[in-house]
């Protein structure tokens, strides 16, 4: 079985709602409702909660499930501008795993059911396709991360020519001329 883990960002220094990932929602913390999901998620093996506040940590702590790892993440991608794309490379060029779920905090109604049908179905149409055996048999497994998904399911695409590039860029030019001069009042109508 290929080693999946979630990926939770939780920044604390939000400048709409300050803390809201923690703020309660029935009761409880907004973060626990998505760890009761990826928790109750049997492909996922460990949950990363990933934050820049020491607050939200400790709540994240007192969840107190074994799958639960808290990360932390550096200022430069704990800005508003921030992407979330920034956080998840930021954190994964640290770490070992074949894929990362992301999950985001503001999603309480997530279930872990949810959650295993779509690791089915990215399976299914990612990874099946191309290695139809991919599934391994878990009472063989003796590491749990025999097969490397990565070397075996990259198909790399041909890049296409200057020549395919130039050709497409003319097509867009002819197709667009005159269009800027239409919409400014300067050309023909």
């Amino acid at each position: 079985m290929p080693r999946i883990i979630a990926f939770i960002p939780v920044r604390g220094g939000s400048s709409s709602i300050p803390l809201k990932n923690i703020r309660l929602i029935g009761g409880r913390p907004l973060l626990y409702w998505t760890l009761d999901a990826a928790v109750a998620c049997s492909q996922i093996e460990t949950i990363h909660v990933c934050t820049d506040s020491d607050e939200i940590g400790r709540v994240t702590m007192e969840y107190g499930s074994s799958k639960v790892v808290l990360a932390g993440r550096s200022p430069e991608v704990s800005t508003d501008v921030a992407s979330t794309e920034s956080v998840m490379l930021e954190f994964a060029r640290e770490r070992t795993f074949d894929y990362m779920v992301l999950i985001q905090a503001t999603s309480p109604l997530l279930t872990g059911a949810e959650l295993e049908g779509g690791i089915e179905a990215f399976f299914q149409r990612e990874v099946l396709p191309y290695a139809p055996d991919a599934w391994i048999d878990e009472t063989k497994i003796k590491i749990g991360y025999e097969i490397s998904f990565t070397r075996h399911f990259y198909k790399p695409e041909p890049l296409r020519t200057l020549d395919e590039i130039r050709a497409d860029i003319l097509a867009l030019e002819q197709e667009t001329d005159g269009l800027l001069g239409q919409i400014l009042g300067q050309g023909p109508s």
